[in-house]
């Protein structure tokens, strides 16, 4: 009986051959995809790097395999892209056995990722789950940024991001807070000032957070604190050119508003006297 069982255990562990063609073409298509991880590629462009085959089950299991074994944060957020929540009985199989692999690599395996139900049950919330809001301008070019909604999605219950218009993303926190810490957290903004935000769509934080990667200096802490939460954000607010324009999200200037902005432009613009030496 011992024996009959391990050798059922070592015949679940191969997979069918792949043809010579098609296992040299993998490794090829692995070996850029590990390329495109290390230039921090975007997760759109990833998923084209590498593709299943719906109709090819040998070459979706090789590739499921082969993923597993790149120890990268974006593996578990592709795979999900890849394969969609509810993956069929084999392939869902492969992709647990995938990401097993990776979590003993030390990756984190964000939960939501793969929701499948036997009859393909609902898949994680989306955007509609989350609330965005926008700060006003403050300092040097500098405003925050904030999702909150379900742990099951960003993995806490706030994501807090503090963004420069020419340093990028300067602080990025990942808070699960109760009620009572949550009601800290808000007053300590108010304590700094900070009373005026706008509350905008999901997708245009998503925007403003991308553009501000764009101009992270590598190995800033910040930077290192988004990536792992970029493909969650990716794949439940969708792409981030797609957010909508800065004047459809804010809402439209009151006429005082308007006048005081003027008013402070033409003090801004007035020319200072010096003073005698």
């Amino acid at each position: 009986m011992k024996d009959r069982h391990k050798k059922t255990r070592r015949a679940g562990a191969h997979l069918p051959p792949l043809a010579p063609e098609d296992a040299h073409a993998l490794q090829e298509r692995l070996a850029r995809l590990q390329e495109a991880l290390t230039a921090r590629t975007d997760p759109e462009t990833l998923q084209n790097t590498i593709s299943p085959r719906p109709d090819d089950l040998a070459w979706d299991l090789h590739l499921i395999q082969g993923l597993g074994k790149i120890p990268h944060a974006g593996i578990p957020g592709l795979l999900a892209a890849l394969f969609g929540p509810s993956p069929d009985k084999e392939r869902f199989k492969a992709i647990k056995k995938a990401l097993h692999a990776l979590k003993t690599r030390g990756i984190t395996v964000p939960t939501e990722l793969f929701s499948r139900e036997e009859a393909g049950g609902p898949g994680a919330p989306g955007a509609e789950a989350l609330q965005a809001q926008v700060s006003s301008i403050f300092g040097k070019g500098e405003r925050y940024v904030i999702l909150e909604g379900p742990r099951e999605i960003l993995g806490g219950s706030l994501l807090v991001a503090r963004l420069n218009d020419q340093h990028g993303i300067r602080e990025c926190h990942l808070l699960t807070l109760k009620r009572k810490q949550r009601e800290e957290f808000w007053q300590q903004f108010h304590n700094q000032g900070l009373d005026a935000w706008a509350e905008v769509p999901p997708l245009y934080v998503l925007r403003l957070l991308e553009e501000a990667l764009a101009l992270t200096p590598d190995g800033e802490p910040s930077r290192d604190a988004y990536l792992p939460l970029r493909e969650t954000l990716w794949r439940h607010l969708g792409r981030p050119e797609d957010a909508p324009a800065l004047e459809e999200v804010l809402p439209p200037l009151t006429p005082g508003e308007r006048g005081g902005y003027l008013e402070l432009s033409r003090k801004l613009a007035t020319p200072r006297k010096s003073s005698p030496g």
